[in-house]
């Protein structure tokens, strides 16, 4: 049993820390955007701040595959974090200033930037400790652990930031202290896991793509390219997503007049949505295909594009029904690169595939801003929806004739 496993327990509380610390200032992040007079322009540079780092995974994994001492480097990287936001807690003293938003940003942007990193030395770590039938199940769990972790987080922070009188002090200190702890549950762990250092590996995108294909062939499917498009749009879709909501809440809350508390019940139905995806693995959904599940993720997006703009109290439960979906994929992808990836690429190849699901996450966000600024939110869901409709019949059509020229 995973759970007997004390190396992978370790693991687990050590990421459960970094999701808590990293959900509970995203949160803060916003609302703190959402305060200044041009609160739309700021809302959507928080986001791409959020958004950015992911771009670098392929970079920052390759990076840790080239280290031997990981777990080392994973204590050492949170205690980093923690100097970062005890940063924030010392250095902003004026409130409300652009000079502390660009601060805030910097010190944000650096922190994700350091949790790609941990995310490649975390890969081959657990590849070493757990068995391959016992691979799947420990991502699940590991990803349902986040997934509460994000849920305490948001309404955590919300309230340290409303009651304390939204001060970044109060908020930097506590996030230092989280990442502190998450370092120091890895005080415990085992140091003889020494990985081969790997100096005279080269960076190398086209070889990454190659060995990506062989990831996803070990899911039998015969039509790789239309799953790597399915997944890269559907990435591009919720790119823009989140940040059109959070643009959509600042004009008309959800049910409240707040728009801090119309963020954290939109975030709460993500996170309940992905905890219970997670926990529950003897449903008929998780025996299905990546493709399938993609599928099905596509004509919710359809229906939450519908139901925001037209009857906005309906589309938590939507957000939480793709959340359920998405639980389902992410654990099959994980398992994929584990299963059929070498120990000394995990970091790269793991963090390739995050950078090439998520290389779009930047455009995306970025377009879907600016053309709601230039038509409107209303009329960008409309049009996200219409396109939505139109992938899925090309996607039918290109899968039929994958399979008629096989």
């Amino acid at each position: 049993m995973i759970y007997k496993n004390k190396s992978y327990n370790l693991l687990l509380i050590n990421s459960a820390f970094n999701t808590l610390g990293m959900s509970f200032f995203n949160i803060v992040f916003l609302v703190y955007a959402s305060r200044f007079v041009h609160s739309s322009i700021f809302v959507s540079i928080a986001e791409f701040v959020i958004l950015l780092p992911f771009i670098l995974s392929v970079y920052t994994g390759y990076l840790a595959d080239k280290c031997s001492k990981k777990i080392e480097l994973l204590k050492w990287t949170s205690w980093i974090q923690s100097l970062l936001f005890l940063g924030i807690g010392s250095l902003i003293i004026q409130q409300g200033s652009i000079t502390t938003f660009a601060l805030i940003a910097f010190i944000k942007l650096i922190s994700d930037t350091l949790a790609t990193f941990k995310n490649g030395l975390r890969l081959p770590i657990l590849k070493r400790i757990l068995r391959n039938d016992e691979i799947s199940s420990a991502f699940g769990k590991l990803q349902g652990i986040n997934s509460i972790m994000e849920l305490i987080g948001q309404p955590l922070g919300v309230s340290v930031f409303t009651f304390l009188g939204s001060s970044a002090y109060f908020v930097g200190i506590i996030n230092a202290i989280l990442y502190l702890c998450s370092g120091l549950v890895l005080v415990k762990m085992s140091e003889k896991l020494v990985f081969e250092r790997l100096d005279n590996q080269k960076f190398n995108l086209k070889s990454n793509f190659g060995q990506i294909k062989k990831v996803f062939e070990g899911e039998n499917s015969s039509y790789f390219v239309v799953i790597l498009l399915m997944i890269v749009f559907a990435n591009f879709i919720f790119s823009g997503i989140g940040p059109l909501t959070d643009l959509f809440m600042i004009r008309f809350p959800l049910l409240v007049g707040q728009y801090g508390v119309s963020v954290l019940i939109f975030n709460s139905a993500l996170s309940v949505g992905m905890i219970l995806g997670s926990f529950n693995t003897k449903d008929k959904i998780t025996n299905l295909k990546i493709e399938q599940l993609l599928k099905i993720t596509f004509i919710l997006i359809v229906l939450f594009s519908f139901f925001i703009v037209n009857i906005s109290f309906l589309a938590p439960v939507v957000i939480l029904l793709m959340a359920y979906v998405a639980a389902k994929i992410v654990p099959k992808i994980n398992s994929l690169i584990v299963e059929n990836v070498s120990e000394e690429n995990l970091g790269q190849i793991g963090g390739g595939i995050n950078s090439l699901f998520t290389f779009i996450v930047p455009i995306g966000s970025s377009f879907f801003i600016l053309l709601a600024n230039f038509i409107g939110v209303r009329w960008t869901f409309d049009m996200i929806a219409l396109v939505c409709l139109l992938v899925l019949i090309i996607i039918f059509i290109l899968k039929d004739k994958s399979q008629r020229s096989v």
